[in-house]
């Protein structure tokens, strides 16, 4: 980042210091919590193309947040958690010696931002600083929920999210809400190394179609490693959002719009042979990128009749088009070393992301029977990996919990199945906890997860995060 850049990102940053009060002042209110939880889970299946030491996984985090309000007009709040995954990242011998890669910890900042209400007009709201933004009303995932880094250090969650760098703005006009947000710095998602094997192990070797491309015998695919590019942080990565809410007697109304970068990474880029073996085969480095895209997104959410709440999240996302290749001099260069029999006469490309635009639909509806059930079913078509319009599968999720409130004992339980747009391919998940609740202060959770799909099914390439988990977390 250049010196002007990191000087305005100070002077931005900074400004919500100006609306503190004096020195003198304190606090109004101040609000200390925090939790410590641990979990230890172990992985069903093995992981395409080797994932080195993760058949399973200890999780440990402590979280500490603190809320303060600083005035009628004034509140924030720090939040920060430190993670420990023991997935030990030990490639050499001498990694054993290093402890960061025995027992690796991270800590992050999970909220770190300053709210002022009325600010230089009654109906604006601002806040600044690092927070995350949440668009959608789907139950554990919202095609719509795009803006704020994903958290997939968990790779079996899909709504965990990053606190990111931005400047929110809400201005209130009666049952209308006009929001704004700009991102001024580029935040990856965080991917977990299992998932990163999962997505993009298989594709790359897939997606080259040496068998058709090659004139001789194609070479086996050792292994594929993938090589993450970040794009330089610039004034240029800003992402914006504008969302207007309308809350209607009969039904609260949404419509957002986003542009920026994909915080999901996809293959794009040339392809390097690597670690050429007798026996025709090799190895092959792939570059994972992150492409721009603009989003539309539609939201509702309305009472069914007296018992029932539904609710639709609809985009139609514009992305970018990314491709894989490998060059012909590449290719002659295996061919002189006797990897394969003979180089085409070009490059041989394969179209990752055509660049189409696409749709994906969140339909969901819940209802209590009592206090003894929570019934919720929800329709998806097309997921946050699928970017092209023919790739879309058709998903349905049914969720039963008991009791339908809070007790000390909960069961819960969920069935899925997907299927490819054109009916051909299928596949399935579940998952299920039971929870103990002691003291409203310790919970502890068995859970588990199983997944498994017919080729070109997302879940057949998910059946690698197929777990059981057992849970501690005390809060305070």
């Amino acid at each position: 980042m250049n010196g002007p850049l990191r000087l305005a990102a100070a002077l931005l940053f900074s400004l919500p210091l100006a609306l503190l009060p004096s020195s003198e002042a304190t606090a109004e209110t101040l609000e200390f919590s925090g939790s410590a939880s641990s979990s230890f889970g172990v992985y069903l299946f093995s992981c395409p193309f080797g994932c080195q030491f993760l058949d399973y996984e200890n999780r440990n985090v402590l979280a500490f947040q603190l809320d303060a309000e600083l005035g009628p007009q004034v509140a924030t709040r720090g939040g920060v958690s430190l993670h420990n995954n023991n997935t030990p990242d030990v490639r050499r011998l001498e990694d054993a010696g290093e402890f960061s890669r025995v027992q690796p910890v991270d800590l992050r900042i999970t909220d770190a931002w300053i709210s002022a209400y009325g600010i230089f007009h009654d109906d604006l709201d601002l806040r600044i600083g690092a927070q995350t933004r949440r668009w959608g009303t789907g139950d554990g995932y919202s095609p719509a929920d795009r803006l704020s880094p994903m958290d997939f250090s968990d790779p079996t969650v899909f709504d965990q999210r990053l606190a990111a760098p931005a400047v929110h703005a809400d201005f209130y006009r009666s049952s209308l809400t006009f929001s704004a947000t700009w991102f001024p710095f580029f935040i990856p998602s965080l991917l977990s190394g299992r998932l990163v094997n999962v997505l993009a192990g298989p594709d790359a070797a897939d997606d080259l179609d040496f068998d058709g491309e090659l004139p001789g015998d194609a070479p086996e695919i050792n292994d594929v490693r993938t090589r993450i590019e970040i794009p330089r942080q610039s004034i240029r990565e800003s992402a914006f959002a504008f969302r207007l809410d309308w809350a209607a007697p009969i039904a609260d109304f949404a419509l957002g719009f986003y542009t920026g970068r994909d915080n999901l990474p996809q293959l794009s880029g040339e392809v390097a042979p690597e670690n050429f073996f007798s026996g025709n085969r090799t190895d092959l480095l792939v570059n994972l990128r992150y492409p721009w895209l603009h989003m539309v997104a539609f939201e509702t959410r309305a009472p069914i009749g007296n018992a029932w709440t539904g609710w639709i999240d609809a985009v139609v996302v514009f992305p970018s088009r990314t491709e894989l290749f490998i060059t012909r001099d590449r290719m002659l260069d295996l061919e002189r070393l006797n990897v394969i029999d003979e180089a085409p006469d070009d490059d041989i490309r394969a179209v990752t992301q055509s660049g189409t635009p696409y749709p994906n639909l969140v339909l969901g509806a819940d209802t209590t029977v009592g206090d003894r059930f929570y019934l919720n079913f929800q329709y998806f078509f097309g997921f946050l990996l699928e970017r092209d319009f023919e790739d879309l599968n058709h998903y349905g999720l049914v969720t039963l919990r008991t009791p339908a409130f809070e007790g000390p004992l909960e069961f819960e339980f969920t069935g899925g199945a997907e299927a490819s747009q054109r009916f051909d391919a299928f596949g399935f998940t579940t998952r299920a906890h039971v929870l103990y609740r002691f003291a409203d202060r310790l919970e502890l959770r068995a859970s588990g997860l199983l997944q498994a799909g017919q080729e070109d099914t997302t879940l057949g390439r998910f059946s690698a995060l197929s777990e059981a988990r057992i849970t501690a977390t005390a809060h305070f």
